[in-house]
Parts: structure tokens; C-alpha cells; sequence
């Protein structure tokens, strides 16, 4: 398994409306642009555009009560570290992970290709990261 580095952006919501643009976002040379805060709760879209040579995938994941972007960092490097260089720790930081944050929805796109999925979003934290996908 190859892990790459975690590039996230943090999403701070509350309740309101989105506008119909949704959530726009695009990796391009190992940089993640796009929403960074909205005002919103209920169902929207997310885009992607991937601007790289390889597929990609962009994940929604929710900070769970108490946890921090913080924490987040803590618990991803603990698994990257476990993934590469210490096995035998892979169940405990992916415990850690877990109760960290919940992933609540994604997209995945071709190489150079844009692609678009629905998310349902209610009050909290939420933290967009990409990851290769080939």
C-alpha cells in the first residue's frame, strides 16, 4: 500500500443554506484548492477536478465531538507511520483514527477529469483530503 502525504482543508459548518454551486474543488501538483469555509447543512454537491496524470479521490470526513483538525494530524500520521514503518501498530492507530473522525462521503475522478457526488452534511467540522486512487 502507498500512502501520500495528507493534504486536507477544514470546513467549518453551521446551519444556513449553501448556494447551488455546492462545494468546487481541484488537486493539481500535489495541491488541494477549493471551499475552505461554508455555511451549510443538508444536501450538496461536490466537484472535482482533477488536474493530475493519475485518478484521484477526495474524501469527506467529519471530526467526531471533541476532536480537533489537531487530533486529525496526530491520528493520520500515527497510521501513515504504522502503514510504513511499524505494522505491528496498525490496529492501534487505526483505532485512533476512528474515533478521531467518520468519513461521510467522497469523489473519485480520472486523470484530467472532472467528476461530481452528493453529500449529506449536518452541523460540524469536516475535513476534505485527496488520495491517489491508482
Amino acid at each position: 500500500m502507498s500512502l501520500k502525504p495528507m493534504f486536507v482543508l477544514f470546513l467549518v459548518l453551521c446551519v444556513s443554506v449553501v448556494n447551488a454551486e455546492g462545494l468546487n474543488y481541484t488537486f493539481t501538483d500535489g495541491k488541494l484548492t477549493g471551499t475552505e469555509t461554508i455555511a451549510a447543512t443538508g444536501y450538496i454537491e461536490l466537484h472535482f477536478q482533477n488536474n493530475n496524470d493519475q485518478p484521484y479521490d477526495i474524501a469527506i470526513d467529519r471530526l467526531k465531538e471533541g476532536k480537533t483538525p489537531a487530533d486529525l494530524e496526530v491520528a493520520t500520521a500515527s497510521v501513515a507511520e504504522a502503514f510504513t514503518t511499524n505494522p505491528e501498530k496498525i490496529p492501534e492507530a487505526t483505532k485512533i483514527d476512528y474515533e478521531t473522525s467518520e468519513t461521510i462521503g467522497g469523489v473519485s475522478a480520472a486523470p484530467n477529469a472532472s467528476a461530481t457526488a452528493g453529500v449529506l452534511l449536518g452541523p460540524g467540522i469536516y475535513v476534505i483530503s485527496p488520495s491517489c486512487g491508482g
